[in-house]
């Protein structure tokens, strides 16, 4: 892009189109990719009973005694993997 940005500034035109296409073409691949990763990320989601949503809902509001806070945790990331 800075490359593009310069071949304006310096009024050399006929290396623009070129490098536009570079550059959109990289990120059609980037967006592509991206695109990709969240299909896989969205595939590998956990799909928790309805009990156990509303079960955490309800652990987020409650206080926990900081002596626990760390095993609370640990439970609610354990359930939250669990298949």
């Amino acid at each position: 892009m800075r490359e593009i940005e310069e071949d304006l500034r310096s009024y050399r035109y006929q290396d623009v189109l070129p490098k536009k296409e570079i550059v959109l073409n990289t990120m059609r691949e980037s967006h592509e990719n991206l695109q990709q990763q969240i299909k896989i990320r969205g595939e590998q989601r956990v799909y928790l009973p309805k009990q156990n949503q509303l079960e955490i809902l309800e652990a987020l509001d409650e206080e926990v005694v900081p002596e626990y806070r760390d095993m609370v945790a640990d439970y609610f990331r354990t359930l939250s993997q669990a298949r």
